[in-house]
């Protein structure tokens, strides 16, 4: 995954996950957690943005 490694190596696991999560691409998979960590004041590595955005792919 050649893609994902111009990533920070923290955030890799979760880009990961959204990506699969949301059928998307690494990219646009990055920039979800980095919307979801501005609008939660939170690091883009903490281990909840990947949960906090499945909980809005499945309440919606």
């Amino acid at each position: 995954m050649p893609e994902l490694e111009k990533f920070p190596e923290k955030c890799r696991q979760a880009i990961r996950a959204v990506a699969m999560l949301l059928d998307t691409d690494y990219t646009t998979a990055w920039f979800t957690i980095l919307a979801e960590s501005v609008m939660t004041d939170m690091d883009p590595a903490d281990p909840a943005i990947p949960e906090i955005i499945a909980r809005y792919e499945y309440d919606v």
